[in-house]
């Protein structure tokens, strides 16, 4: 089994405008965000309850946050 479409969902649609947005910046986040869905595609739910699903989604709410800062500083710190 693999994990919960709804975060396949969300991350394949911050890929995709990740990828909408300007190439020049943005390298971070895009490599973030593609490392991410990438564990989330080729991931397993016994990877998951190997590790223990409070630790598995604390890892993943930890790689969002990092995400959403890569976010910031490509995109938004650097039109400021």
């Amino acid at each position: 089994a693999r994990v919960p479409r709804s975060l396949h969902f969300c991350l394949d649609e911050t890929a995709y405008i990740l990828n909408q947005l300007p190439q020049q910046t943005g390298r971070e986040a895009r490599k973030r965000c593609a490392n991410l869905l990438t564990h989330l595609k080729f991931g397993s739910l016994s990877e998951v309850y190997e590790s223990g699903l409070e630790n598995y989604l604390e890892m993943f709410v930890k790689e969002n946050i990092a995400l959403a800062e890569s976010v910031q500083t490509d995109y938004l710190e650097s039109i400021a």
